[in-house]
C-alpha cells in the first residue's frame, strides 16, 4: 500500500502530533529481568501459584506440570510447559551463583588436574564472557545462546514500539488447525483433542436471514469491502455465548484459555510481542489522563449499577449519536482547537454537576474531543499488556487466523476496556452505516481512528531522518493498524463471542476439578497414584431418571414459579421455554407451546417479562451462562446434567 493511499490516516496524525502537549513526560519502560517475561505470563495464563514457587526457590518437575495441565489440549500444555521449563533454567542459574560462595561458580567446568596433595582440583580459567548488557554469563549460558543464535532465522516482524524482535522458542507442534466453512467451500477436517473439537467456526453467508433476538443486523455498508469477507459464527446447538453472558469466575477460566490459545497461534507463526510496563505517571482524580477504571470506581460509587462504562464516555458516545451521525466529514473534520478546550475544562470542572455541552458546539468539536479522551488515557483502550498483540495480529496468514486472534484479545481485555471499545464500535459502525450523507466510509473511518487507538505519534518519532527503511515501516504499521481497525469494525459482531471450543474447555475443567475433589482422600493422600485413565471422565449424574426421561426442573422465582418440570423434545429451545413461562392472558390456542411443554401449569398466570428475561444455566459443568434463544435444550441437556434452570433478567443490558 502505498503512502498516498493511507492520507486519512496521516492527516489525522498530524493533527494529533498539532494538538499534542509537548511539555508532558515522555513514558518509559522496564526491561524485565531474566525470567520475568515468563512469570508474568504464567500468571496472566492463571498459573500464579506456580510463580509463587519459583520466588520460593523450587523447580518445578515434568510430572507436576503434566498434572496442573492435564485437563489442557495439546497445544495448551506445550506453551506452559516451554514457559517453566525457561524457568526452571533460570533458576538453576541463579542457584549455581548463589548458592555456594565460590569463585570456581563463575568458571567454566575444565578437565579435572590432579594436585600434589593427590586431589582432584579445577584449574583457574580467564573470567567469564559478558552479554551485551554488562552483565557476566557463565560460559555454559553463553554457548546455548550462541547456539540459539545459529538457528534458523525467525521471522521480523514489527513492533509498536519501533524495535524488530524475533522469537526465542522455537516451536515445534503447533495450534490446532482452524475449521472455517466458506460458502460453496468444504469443511476442513478439524483435529480433536480428548473428546473437543478444535473448531473456530465462521460462515460467509449467501444471503440474509432474520436474526434471533439479540443477533445484530449487517449493514450493506459493511458487507460492501470485498476484501474482507461476510464472515458470521456457525450455530452451535448448545448456543453461541457471548463474553457478556457468562459469570466472572467462567471469564476467568475463559481468559486464561484465550491467552494460552493466543501464545499458541503466535508462537506457530514466530510472531513476537511485547507486553509494554509503561511507568507514565496519570490523575486519579478528573475526567481526562484518569484509567478508565478509577474513572468507573468513582462512577459506581455514585451509581452502583453503572455499566461497565463510563458515565463520561457514555455522555460522549450519546451525543454523537443523537446529533452527528450525518455531518459531512465526522472524525476527519478536527473541529475549533479554543471550543475543545473550553469543552474539555467545563467536563473537568463540572461534568458531575450536570454540564456537558454548550450550544455553541459542532459535531466536529465533540467527535475531536472524543478522540482526545481516548488518547490521553494514560492506560490505553487496548491496554499495555495486549495493544502490542493487536497490532501484530496483521502477521498472521489469513483473515481467517486474523479474525480468530482478535476475538481472542477482545476476550482478554478487562470488562471495562472491552465494553468501552465495544460501545465505541458500535459509534463507527452507525457511521459508517451513514456513509452516503456523511462521506465517511469503512476505509476512511479505520484510518482516522487508528492513530487514536494504536499511540501512532509515537511510531512517527521513531525515524525522524525518513529514510527509505524509515518509511517503509512507517507505511507498514499505517497500513496494519488501519487494517486491524477495519477488522474491529467490521467483524465486532463476531468478536464478543466465545468460540465454542473454549467453552468446552471451561466444561472439561469443571468436571475435571469436581473429579479430582471426590478422589481426594484425607489420609495417606501422598501415596495415591494418580489414575491417568479417567481424567477426563464426568461427573455422576444426579437426576437419573428426569435424565433418562429427558425431564428438566425450571425455577422462575420472579415470575411466581418455584420449579416445574419441563419434558424435552429434539426441537425444544431455550427461548420457547422462556415465551411458555412469561407468557400471560392469552387462551392456551394462542400460546407459543409445542407437545414437549409439560402442560402440568397451562392454568398458571405469570408475570410478563421484559425481552432481557432468559434462561439461565447453573452449576454442573459451567458457573452460570445465559442462554440465547436459539439453545437446542436437549442437546445441552446431555451435555450438563446437572445443571439448575433458572428464568431470570439479565443484568448487564448494551448501553446506547
Amino acid at each position: 500500500m502505498a503512502k498516498h493511499d493511507l492520507q486519512d490516516f496521516w492527516h489525522e496524525l498530524g493533527d494529533i502530533e498539532n494538538s499534542k502537549n509537548h511539555d508532558e513526560e515522555e513514558e518509559t519502560s522496564k526491561t524485565p529481568d531474566e525470567g520475568e517475561r515468563e512469570a508474568d505470563w504464567l500468571k496472566e495464563a492463571g498459573f500464579g501459584f506456580l510463580v509463587n514457587q519459583f520466588n520460593a526457590g523450587k523447580e518445578l518437575s515434568e510430572d507436576e506440570v503434566r498434572g496442573l495441565t492435564e485437563s489442557l489440549p495439546r497445544s495448551h500444555k506445550e506453551v506452559v510447559k516451554r514457559r517453566v521449563d525457561t524457568l526452571n533454567a533460570t533458576l538453576r542459574k541463579k542457584q549455581k551463583y548463589t548458592t555456594k560462595i565460590d569463585v570456581r561458580n563463575i568458571f567454566p567446568k575444565q578437565e579435572p588436574v590432579r594436585s600434589d596433595h593427590g586431589k582432584t582440583e579445577d584449574p583457574q580459567v580467564p573470567r567469564s564472557p559478558t552479554s551485551p548488557r554488562g552483565e557476566v554469563v557463565h560460559p555454559e549460558w553463553a554457548a546455548i545462546r550462541a547456539e540459539k543464535g545459529r538457528q534458523g532465522a525467525k521471522k521480523g516482524v514489527y513492533s509498536m514500539t519501533g524495535v524488530t524482535e524475533e522469537l526465542q522458542d522455537n516451536v515445534e507442534l503447533g495450534v490446532e488447525m482452524l475449521s472455517v466453512h466458506q460458502k460453496n467451500a468444504s469443511q476442513l477436517s478439524p483435529l480433536s483433542d480428548g473428546d473437543i473439537t478444535f473448531e473456530f467456526s465462521i460462515t460467509e453467508n449467501g444471503g440474509d436471514s432474520s436474526p434471533l433476538r439479540g443477533e445484530p443486523v449487517i449493514s450493506q455498508f459493511l458487507k460492501s469491502e470485498a476484501d474482507l469477507p461476510n464472515f458470521s459464527m456457525v450455530a452451535d446447538p448448545l448456543g453461541l455465548t457471548s463474553i457478556d453472558d457468562i459469570s466472572e469466575e467462567d471469564v476467568t477460566y475463559v481468559r486464561n484459555l484465550a491467552f494460552l490459545e493466543l501464545t499458541s497461534m503466535f508462537d506457530t507463526h514466530n510472531i513476537a510481542f511485547s507486553r509494554r510496563r509503561s511507568k507514565k505517571k496519570y490523575n486519579e482524580h478528573g475526567i481526562f489522563g484518569v484509567p478508565l477504571q478509577l474513572l468507573l470506581e468513582h462512577d459506581q460509587k455514585l451509581s452502583p449499577n453503572t455499566p461497565h462504562i463510563p458515565i463520561v464516555f457514555q455522555e460522549i458516545l450519546h451525543y454523537l449519536h443523537k446529533n452527528c451521525l450525518e455531518a459531512e466529514g465526522i472524525l476527519r473534520i478536527p473541529g475549533s482547537s479554543s471550543r475543545i478546550k473550553t469543552l474539555r475544562q467545563e467536563i473537568e470542572e463540572r461534568f458531575y454537576q450536570g454540564t456537558f455541552v454548550g450550544q455553541d458546539l459542532t459535531p466536529n468539536d465533540v467527535a475531536a474531543l472524543m478522540k482526545q479522551f481516548l488518547r490521553d488515557l494514560p492506560v490505553p483502550l487496548l491496554t499495555e499488556e495486549y495493544i502490542e498483540a493487536f497490532a501484530q495480529v496483521e502477521n498472521l496468514p489469513d483473515k481467517k487466523q486474523q479474525l480468530h486472534a482478535l476475538n481472542l484479545l477482545v476476550l482478554l481485555l478487562p470488562d471495562v476496556h472491552r465494553d468501552t471499545l465495544g460501545a465505541l464500535l458500535d459509534l463507527l459502525i452507525k457511521i459508517v452505516e451513514n456513509s452516503a450523507k456523511n462521506k465517511m466510509s469503512l476505509n476512511n473511518v479505520s484510518m482516522i481512528m487508528a492513530p487514536n487507538l494504536f499511540l501512532a505519534p509515537k511510531i512517527r518519532r521513531l525515524n525522524p531522518s525518513k529514510g527509505k527503511d524509515a518509511m517503509d515501516l512507517e507505511i507498514k504499521m499505517a497500513a496494519g493498524t488501519s487494517n486491524i481497525m477495519r477488522m474491529l469494525i467490521r467483524y465486532k459482531h463476531i468478536l464478543w463471542t466465545i468460540p465454542s471450543y473454549l467453552m468446552s474447555l471451561v466444561r472439561r475443567h469443571y468436571e475435571s476439578e469436581q473429579v479430582k475433589k471426590l478422589k481426594e482422600k484425607p489420609k495417606m493422600k501422598f501415596l495415591q497414584k494418580k489414575d491417568k485413565t479417567d481424567v477426563y471422565k464426568k461427573p455422576a449424574v444426579k437426576h437419573e431418571t428426569d435424565f433418562q426421561e429427558g425431564v428438566i426442573r425450571v425455577q422462575a422465582p420472579k415470575l411466581s414459579l418455584a420449579s416445574t418440570k419441563v419434558q424435552l423434545d429434539l426441537s425444544t429451545t431455550a427461548g420457547d421455554i422462556v415465551s411458555r413461562f412469561c407468557f400471560q392472558n392469552e387462551s392456551a390456542d394462542s400460546r407459543p407451546t409445542s407437545k414437549n411443554i409439560s402442560n402440568s401449569h397451562t392454568s398458571r398466570v405469570f408475570h410478563a417479562a421484559d425481552k432481557n428475561t432468559f434462561l439461565f444455566e447453573v452449576g454442573g459443568n459451567i458457573g452460570e451462562r445465559c442462554l440465547p434463544d436459539s439453545t437446542n435444550m436437549l442437546a445441552l441437556y446431555k451435555v450438563n446434567p446437572n445443571a439448575e434452570w433458572i428464568i431470570k433478567h439479565k443484568d448487564r443490558v448494551k448501553v446506547t
